[in-house]
């Protein structure tokens, strides 16, 4: 035992109690603690504990040390079978933690492990991805086997796989009525839910629903930990600003430029500030590599549009009447299409002012007042409606236990190092 963390002993020891007690969300707790034994634990060792704990021969390394430990709950061969998947998988050795993980799963488990269960999906579908093989058919079959047996952990992970490939091959019209038919689980945890999030974000922005897509990212930032998760929040900033901007909004770029990665997100909004196509032509040239990378370039290209209508906005404001000719010759816009652009703004509401048909200039109307029109009672209305969501998922959030005076349930979350968990764990 001198060569085990102690910190895998004490999950271990709360995993045969958990067995006993019947409680699955001492096993939430436990796989918290997983990420952190990568380093601090190898193959060699896990196969020890294998044969002594469960009499079971696994050749994974030399110089194997016997390990005198009585654990015997099924809790415990999962938990141990999902830590030598990651490990595997860390040396890449994929065959062999693909063969674990369905291994396991072909097993009958507890309604006690279904935590434990829902960790092998997740490794299972990391392992397809690693493998380049984003069949969705196998994971929908086991999305229908864990709504037969109500298991909730499991559906939030396999929704999530099976959104992930559905994008990820570009089949956005099955990922939106995949999504729309299946309800993900409200008890599912913050990780889940801010994958979930994110993936409906990513699925709304391509079928031109921004205004959805906008909040469902602000949920993702909200349910990603604090500390840890870089590259899922990297992602979700980098989508946010393209949503924002696709919106016809300018995102503050102080705020941004604390963050490593998003200076070529940084440079897109700096031309469609500025309304300049060149300008956006340019940017999207240099770094057209990495909106690809980043499964973005299909939004990117969209935002000309936009680079136009700011570019109209800026005239419109400067000029109270300017020749049409120069206003494409200051957006680079062909002459014989710029007044059927500039119409088009005009019909929606881009900027204030009509074509003078016979001069051939576009004239400004005079400014309103902004309190005059509608204009800020919406926005008092979508600061109502996030003050009540937020509450509502404050009010969710909240857990209580089933008997304040069970001295057995206090000591089962007794053995959980509280200190040990990591807020980065599922990301």
């Amino acid at each position: 035992m001198a060569d085990l963390p102690a910190s895998l002993i004490k999950a271990l020891d709360s995993l045969e109690k958990a067995a006993e007690s019947k409680d699955s969300k001492i096993c939430a707790l436990s796989l918290r603690l997983l990420h952190g034994f990568r380093s601090k634990i190898n193959l060699s060792t896990l196969a020890s504990l294998f044969k002594i704990c469960f009499n079971k021969e696994v050749q994974w390394g030399e110089n194997q040390t016997v390990y005198t430990v009585q654990y015997k709950s099924a809790e415990v061969a999962l938990y141990l079978s999902i830590l030598s998947v990651m490990l595997l998988i860390k040396e890449n050795r994929l065959r062999e933690a693909e063969e674990i993980t369905k291994f396991e799963l072909q097993k009958t488990h507890s309604r006690n492990s279904q935590p434990l269960i829902a960790k092998l999906y997740y490794y299972l579908g990391y392992i397809y991805e690693l493998k380049a093989d984003l069949d969705v058919k196998e994971f929908l079959q086991y999305y229908r086997t864990s709504c037969l047996k109500h298991d909730t952990f499991s559906q939030a992970v396999l929704i999530n796989v099976i959104l992930r490939f559905y994008l990820l091959t570009n089949k956005v019209r099955l990922a939106k009525e995949f999504s729309e038919k299946t309800g993900f689980p409200d008890t599912s945890g913050y990780p889940e839910i801010a994958r979930n999030q994110f993936y409906l974000g990513k699925i709304k922005a391509l079928t031109l629903n921004y205004t959805e897509s906008h909040g469902h990212l602000v949920q993702a930032a909200r349910k990603a930990p604090e500390n840890g998760a870089k590259g899922f929040k990297l992602a979700v900033e980098k989508l946010r600003i393209l949503i924002e901007l696709l919106m016809g909004t300018i995102p503050s770029r102080k705020s941004l430029l604390a963050m490593k990665g998003v200076i070529p997100y940084v440079d897109l909004i700096r031309a469609v500030r500025m309304g300049e196509l060149d300008k956006f032509a340019e940017v999207l040239d240099n770094n057209k590599t990495i909106y690809i990378e980043d499964m973005n370039y299909s939004l990117v290209t969209r935002l000309r549009h936009i680079v136009i209508k700011s570019g109209l906005k800026r005239i419109n404001l400067a000029y109270s009447a300017i020749s049409i000719q120069d206003v494409a010759y200051k957006l680079g816009l062909k002459p014989q299409d710029t007044e059927f652009i500039i119409a088009k703004a005009i019909r929606d509401g881009v900027i204030e002012a009509f074509i003078d048909h016979e001069s051939k200039e576009l004239k400004s109307k005079t400014i309103e007042d902004v309190y005059t029109t509608n204009d800020p009672q919406t926005f008092l209305q979508k600061r109502i409606d996030f003050c009540i969501g937020l509450r509502n998922d404050t009010v969710k959030a909240m857990q209580f236990p089933q008997n304040k005076n069970n001295a057995e349930v206090k000591e089962n979350n007794e053995d959980i190092d509280f200190d040990l968990l990591s807020d980065d764990d599922d990301f």
